[in-house]
């Protein structure tokens, strides 16, 4: 029987795209369409499930200019994605016990992304299709522990990417990823009031232009004042 009555909820896709102030569009559907298949106990599930990795190693290496590949399966993609990521506080007294344990936390989740690719080729009624008189053989606790699982590997993969992304150097600029030059910008410069809605000087210039290019060569410029220390931050 179908959890009617229990609203499913992924809540780390949620934290991720609460985060953003113009989320990724692609992952709204993603988590909406997800969120419903656990609670109607549908096969599309583990196809959802699987899709969000998908989607989240494809995100994460475009935004770091990363070419990939055709034929990349979904191990494969999390196998790229993984070496793009620091996973080592750049501060922790024991880096290489750190990386080690890290290490078989990742390994772990390589075995489960092969999980998810098998129960989507054996149980998913969407990419090849099934019988259509074929009958369910999970239990609804199965669907939610895999899309919880999923919830887990795109959250800790998003944290470990959006800590190491920012600067003009970033493929893909993300406005919340410059905090400080965004400050430094609006220290300076006054923003706009339309119709009581208040902007920003520092969102005005990352949304003039489509790729924010404007922003970006703001940006750098600002990036290279600081190393030649022309300006300094305050601490």
């Amino acid at each position: 029987m179908a959890l009617e009555s229990k609203a499913f909820t992924l809540y780390g896709i949620r934290e991720i795209i609460d985060s953003y102030d113009d989320s990724p569009p692609l992952y709204e559907t993603l988590l909406e369409s997800t969120e419903q298949a656990v609670t109607e106990e549908s096969p599309i599930t583990f196809e959802l499930s699987k899709s969000l990795i998908d989607t989240t190693c494809k995100t994460i290496l475009n935004d770091k200019g990363i070419e990939i590949s055709s034929k990349w399966d979904t191990p494969q993609l999390f196998k790229a994605t993984q070496d793009q990521l620091n996973f080592i506080p750049p501060e922790h007294p024991n880096p290489q016990k750190f990386r080690s344990g890290m290490g078989y936390i990742l390994n772990g989740l390589q075995t489960a992304i092969q999980g998810f690719c098998e129960l989507r080729n054996t149980d998913g009624i969407i990419a090849h299709g099934q019988d259509g008189y074929r009958q369910q053989y999970f239990f609804a606790y199965q669907v939610q522990f895999v899309a919880r699982a999923a919830d887990a590997v795109v959250h800790f993969l998003f944290n470990a990417h959006r800590r190491n992304l920012s600067g003009s150097r970033a493929n893909r600029i993300y406005y919340e990823d410059n905090s400080k030059f965004n400050d430094y910008i609006d220290e300076f410069f006054e923003g706009a009031v339309i119709f009581e809605q208040v902007f920003s000087a520092s969102r005005i210039l990352y949304n003039s232009d489509k790729d924010h290019s404007a922003y970006r060569e703001m940006l750098r410029a600002w990036e290279i004042d600081l190393e030649t220390g022309l300006i300094t931050l305050d601490s």
